[in-house]
């Protein structure tokens, strides 16, 4: 068995050094009740353990069980390895080990990219890694895309009236975005006027509670207006990782079944329900739809 000894700077409750351990794959198993899903991160950590090695070890408890770790062992299943890189947390209690595995994951949600900086280190990668194979970009933001790869139109349009009620077919179409003009200004992306006059209304108004002005400010943003086509626009200048923070937000849709994942598809029927309830049989309100 190889056995590695790191230096540490550790408390001194602490044993003052890291032992990665070379450990059986078979003498390691996953904790029965780990609340994490991570079959679809496993693609793209195999292609990093391919790349550049297995560089972070798992890290187990002192029975094998997988306490940091459990899509590395994932992997190491799936490219056949007879023995993995192991830290054994003999140091913790089963308490701290319990919430170490929780504490871990959590923590790391709360980092976030540097999108100027990310851009720049992205383009001097570039022409050395294929930065999608370790997550970075769906296939709708590979670099020199064509529209095939990201889908018709009309196909996404067609996926739409399987639904048996057929109540948003036409409504709901998922476009291919390309740049057709200059990029518009963050500013040209939402009309703030109402909004904003609404919220100077309401802060002027003596006498309201706390609460209650802070109710109808929220209700105000409902008012900012968005014009889509601009941020359609927006969308196709911008760098990948823009792109997919505006897919979160279901400023656009790419996906279709992502779409119905973040809520926009439900937003959509529910709007579509409402207006066959008030507009029956295709009649339409007098003097048209505001754009």
């Amino acid at each position: 068995m190889t056995v590695q000894t790191l230096p540490a700077t550790v408390p001194d409750s602490v044993s003052a050094t890291l032992r990665v351990v070379m450990k059986p794959v078979e003498s390691i198993h996953p904790y029965e009740n780990n609340p994490r899903y991570n079959d679809s991160a496993v693609p793209y950590v195999k292609n990093s353990i391919q790349e550049f090695g297995f560089k972070v070890p798992i890290i187990v408890d002192e029975a094998g069980s997988i306490v940091c770790g459990h899509t590395r062992y994932k992997v190491a299943l799936e490219l056949g390895m007879s023995h993995v890189p192991c830290i054994v947390a003999s140091d913790l209690t089963p308490k701290q080990i319990q919430a170490f595995r929780l504490v871990d994951n959590k923590v790391s949600e709360f980092s976030s990219w540097d999108f100027s900086k990310l851009e720049i280190e992205i383009g001097e990668l570039d022409a050395e890694f294929n930065l999608d194979d370790f997550g970075f970009f769906s296939d709708s933001e590979r670099a020199g895309s064509s529209p095939a790869d990201v889908g018709s139109a009309a196909e996404m349009q067609d996926d739409t009236a399987r639904d048996d009620r057929n109540i948003y077919t036409g409504r709901i179409i998922t476009p291919v975005y390309e740049i057709t003009g200059d990029c518009p200004k963050t500013e040209e992306l939402v009309d703030r006027t109402r909004a904003e006059s609404l919220l100077e209304e309401i802060d002027r108004t003596p006498g309201l509670p706390d609460a209650v002005r802070d109710f109808l400010r929220i209700a105000a943003m409902r008012h900012y207006v968005l014009h889509f086509d601009r941020i359609a626009e927006f969308y196709a200048h911008a760098v990948p990782p823009v792109q997919r923070l505006m897919e979160n937000s279901c400023l656009v849709i790419i996906d279709y079944d992502r779409a119905i994942e973040l809520g926009y598809v439900q937003m959509a029927r529910a709007l579509a329900d409402e207006y066959d309830r008030e507009y029956p049989e295709g009649e339409e309100q007098e003097g048209g739809s505001e754009s």
